[in-house]
This record gives structure tokens, sequence and C-alpha cells, in this order.
């Protein structure tokens, strides 16, 4: 309530107080807020490793927010550690956390925290497709497009960078006119339906 700032003013002082007495007795979602506080130094003066400690905490009892977040932390504060960053981003997106799965497929694409693995990186990226992730969207197009870790298919890649498209992710719509351009009116139509039918079956009916 205090962090949030619902009824009351937003205080983020108070609110540190009420999640460090909830985060000791062990509470997960308690251990993570006061992590984001710490990590954003908001409240508090800001802590690296004080918020380490407290998404460690709740990371360890699964808490899909927190171990995403101790992966950005390992890639983008000063305690880098891609191992790591992979490491908690993995466990998180076994869970289907769409943000953890999205990083994971970039972890194997870019070959940050694994060895590079074209195939895996398309298996996660379509993992979080499949929930709307626009980003892992337009590069399971590209992919598809390149054929790297998949079988080239002009048709899926359009499809995935039109649904990327419609989902606001900025560079879609060139990559996806370029596309088009290449291919007839028959895939055009065939990428535009299955495209519809992915996002009318809230992406149950997408292959």
């Amino acid at each position: 309530m205090y962090k949030e700032g619902r009824g009351i003013s937003q205080d983020f002082v108070q609110a540190g107080i009420w999640f460090e007495k909830a985060a000791k007795k062990g509470n997960h979602l308690a251990q993570t807020n006061i992590g984001q506080l710490y990590l954003q130094g908001n409240g508090v003066e800001k802590n690296v490793k004080e918020a380490e400690k407290w998404f460690l905490l709740a990371a360890k009892q699964d808490d899909v927010i927190a171990q995403t977040n101790l992966g950005f932390l390992y890639l983008q504060s000063g305690i880098k550690d891609e191992q790591l960053a992979f490491k908690w981003f993995y466990k998180a997106a076994e869970q289907g956390y769409v943000t953890a799965q999205h990083n994971i497929g970039v972890a194997f694409d870019q070959g940050i925290g694994t060895a590079p693995d074209a195939e895996k990186a398309a298996e996660w990226y379509r993992e979080a497709a499949l929930q709307g992730n626009s980003a892992s969207q337009f590069n399971l197009g590209v992919m598809y497009f390149n054929g790297q870790g998949l079988k080239e298919n002009k048709e899926k890649s359009l499809k995935w960078l039109i649904l990327a498209d419609r989902n606001g992710f900025a560079n879609a719509r060139e990559v996806r006119q370029s596309i088009a351009a290449q291919l007839q009116k028959s895939a055009l139509d065939k990428a535009e339906k299955a495209a519809d039918a992915c996002l009318e079956s809230g992406y149950r009916q997408c292959v």
C-alpha cells in the first residue's frame, strides 16, 4: 500500500519498514520488494549488495520476479556475473515467467553465461512469443527468415513479424515490409491469417 501509494501519499521509507518486517519473517514478496527498494535507492540508501541479499532469499523460494531481478542485477550492476545471471533467468523461465524466457533466449542466442545454441534460443523465444512477448516474436521471425536454429520459412518469419508489429515492437514494421516484398500474395495472405489465428485464440492456435 505504501509503495504503490494506494489511498495514501507514496512513502518509500514507510514501505521499506513494513517490507523489512515481513521479509525478516520469510515472506518472499516482501523480500523481493525490499530488494527492489535497495536496488533503486527508494526510501533507503542504494545498496546493490543488500538488494542481492534480499533477492536471493526470495529467489530461493522460487519467486520468479526475484529470480529475474537477480538475472538483471548480475548483468547490469557492479556485481557482474553472466553465469549467475543465466542460472537465475533459467530458473524463472522454467516456471513459465515470460521475461525470463525471453532473456534465456537472448542468452543462448548471444552466448551470455552459456555456450551459444541457436536451436535452444529459438525454443525459448517461441515459449515467450506464445505468451505475447513482442521482442521474442521479432527475434523468432528473424531466425525463421535466416534459417538460424530452425528450418528457414519465410511465411512463418512474416507471421511472427506481423505479430511483433501488432504488439508494438520497434523496427518490426520495417523488417516485416522488407520480407513481405519478397513473397507472393498467396504467402502474404497465409501469414496474415496465421497471425490472426494466433491473436484470436490467445496463441493457443499458433503453429
